[in-house]
């Protein structure tokens, strides 16, 4: 229903001449978008101007042979593994080349388009779902290319945001003040004696709490322990305390890069969305300007991460020709409690292995850039995990500020917040099952030395069924809730891989106030490639606030292809309260009139418009 043919029903009931007010229900969206087509590499469609009479044949080498001399020499040139027609027997013209996606689409478009047979041939493409995605209010996004290249507004989505996994930052140290990132700094809460959530000074008391062997690590701690002549002016030599402040910028940035505090109208945003930033300082600027870290600091560090049940260590450093055989002692003892190591490939620009990195029980990650290449400063090779984006990269650094870095120390991080998201979806998966997921659901981008390819959280994080689209609507036809008012809810899921036996869909929200005439839905077997429909009522009762944001958990339960059982939620959120209001007065009226319902308008909390009679008059066709 329009906003003109709503105020056209109210205006035939009743003609008022001295002044009218009028209730208008405003629409607001749901931000739901889908991305531009991709190109399919290695497949083209070629339109012959009748169907031809092709016989497709290969010989002991498995090249193709048709006795067509032009098509046998593109086929050929292009290591093409089939020819065929595959859309049935409606389109005998239309035949489809599979070949190397190393060859370049556009040369087997233009030699195809030489023969004169041929009407046209192109690229297949690949479009995305209509998906539920989420844009952050951080304002700094702009900036963050990085974002779309991990598909993260679609993660966003997904992402349960969950604060019990916790990050740790084995770095430079974290300004844990910065107001991007104190929101999400982990707290020790045996240290944190009077439980705010907080560092306080009065929480250092000297003693240790949770017999951890550290004291007061009220925000982690810090291992650097070097002679000071070690370090630059102004950085923290040792010996090892409770501060694990940054004096060097690097950890700040990489705590930002993996989970800095997102949707809070503040600077940058991160794929960590919700998870615990731990501060292991364990790094330190050495009086040349080069940044270091002690690998027995490290070492510390994660020994306390394994105490503490940290869930993933980024690690951001490293060096060629092997890793001391106590720090391989350390990480494989970590990686067998389930902590998740992400490591950097390192920036020479070389095939070198390069450790932690190239440890079997780290994932190893390359750097991209802007154009889905490796960047150039980036090592590469066949020991790469995955790769991600690391030039410039912006994120927070010390003292309230940001900034963009360059460095596979930058893409590190980026993995290890989704790696956290990962986690928090399957809390029961190992590390290796955590890990081949990342590999399996990357973007491939035709850089055979950086690893299985993109970063992509779109589809890593698609686990189980996902909610496609959801929409809430009213009597009036709009999507605004109002209070005491029924409406209609309705949302989409479906399955990207894999399968479910059986699912259920259940609606809950922590609002008491919301209810359901159906919160359930019983799904049964649910299949990759299956979609499905919850449709139901909700009314949401009138609370002490006229206009307020609610929030609906989308549940998804059942038992996954390992017969695991899973209990996945994606929590959405809209607007309940009053309409809004366009209030329209003859002028004759004047300015008390109009203040009187400003005034009354604007204490219940609803949106207002205000136009005179004979304004609305001249401009009622463009409402």
């Amino acid at each position: 229903m329009t906003i003109h043919s709503t105020i056209e029903k109210i205006m035939n009931k009743s003609r008022i001449t001295l002044f009218a007010v009028f209730l208008v229900i405003f629409a607001t969206s749901v931000n739901s978008f889908s991305g531009m087509a991709e190109t399919v590499p290695g497949c083209v469609i070629v339109s012959f101007d009748h169907a031809p009479d092709i016989l497709v044949q290969s010989d002991a080498s498995g090249r193709l042979n048709t006795g067509i001399s032009e098509i046998d020499a593109i086929l050929e040139d292009s290591k093409a593994t089939s020819f065929r027609t595959e859309f049935g027997k409606q389109f005998p013209h239309l035949w489809v080349v599979r070949f190397d996606p190393e060859v370049p689409n556009q040369s087997v478009i233009e030699k195809f388009a030489e023969i004169k047979a041929v009407l046209y041939a192109e690229s297949n493409q690949r479009v995305p779902l209509d998906e539920y995605t989420i844009e952050p209010n951080d304002p700094r996004l702009n900036q963050q290319w990085h974002h779309e290249a991990i598909r993260m507004e679609r993660g966003w989505a997904l992402s349960p945001k969950s604060e019990d996994i916790v990050i740790g930052i084995v770095d430079t140290g974290v300004d844990y003040n910065h107001p991007d990132l104190k929101p999400a700094i982990w707290v020790n809460e045996a240290e944190d004696l009077n439980g705010n959530g907080e560092l306080d000074p009065w929480d250092y008391d000297f003693v240790d709490n949770d017999s951890n062997g550290v004291v007061d690590d009220v925000l982690a701690y810090d291992w650097v322990d070097v002679v000071a002549g070690a370090v630059a002016p102004g950085e923290d030599s040792g010996p090892p305390d409770n501060d694990p402040a940054d004096h060097n910028g690097h950890g700040t940035h990489c705590a930002g890069d993996a989970a800095a505090v997102t949707d809070n109208n503040i600077g940058v945003a991160a794929p960590g969305w919700g998870c615990k930033i731990a501060a292991l300082r364990s790094g330190y600027t050495a009086p040349d300007g080069m940044g270091y870290v002690d690998l027995g600091a490290a070492a510390s560090a994660t020994g306390y991460s394994i105490d503490m049940n940290f869930h993933v260590l980024s690690m951001s450093f490293g060096s060629f020709g092997g890793t001391p055989q106590f720090f391989r002692d350390v990480l494989q003892e970590a990686y067998d409690q389930g902590i998740i190591l992400v490591g950097a490939a390192g920036n020479d620009g070389l095939t070198d292995l390069h450790y932690p990195a190239a440890l079997e029980t780290v994932i190893a990650v390359a750097s991209t850039q802007d154009n889905d290449r490796l960047s150039g400063f980036s090592n590469r090779g066949d020991w790469i995990d995955i790769s991600a984006p690391g030039s410039r990269i912006w994120s927070t650094t010390p003292n309230n500020g940001y900034a963009a870095y360059y460095g596979t120390s930058m893409a590190t991080p980026i993995v290890a917040g989704a790696v956290a998201q990962l986690r928090a979806i399957c809390p029961d998966w190992t590390t290796a099952e955590i890990s081949e997921r990342l590999y399996q659901t990357a973007r491939n981008f035709n850089q055979p030395l950086g690893g299985a390819g993109i970063l992509n959280c779109g589809a890593a994080f698609d686990v189980y069924a996902s909610i496609d689209t959801f929409y809430v609507q009213n009597e009036l036809g709009d999507d605004k809730i109002i209070h005491d008012l029924p409406a209609d809810f309705e949302v989409t899921f479906s399955k990207r891989d894999g399968a479910i036996e059986p699912l259920w869909v259940r609606l809950d929200s922590p609002n008491e106030r919301v209810t359901f005439s159906e919160d359930s839905l019983y799904v049964g077997i649910f299949e990759a490639g299956d979609d499905g429909v919850f449709g139901t009522e909700i009314t949401v009762a009138r609370g002490e606030t006229t206009n307020e944001m609610i929030e609906i958990d989308i549940i998804f339960e059942g038992n996954d292809e390992l017969d695991r059982f899973f209990s996945y939620t994606q929590t959405i959120t809209f607007e309940a309260g009053h309409a809004d209001v366009l209030l329209i007065s003859a002028e004759e009226v004047g300015e008390t009139f109009e203040s009187w319902y400003r005034g009354a308008l604007n204490r219940i909390g609803s949106g207002m418009e205000f136009k005179s009679y004979s304004e609305f008059a001249q401009n009622r066709e463009q409402l």
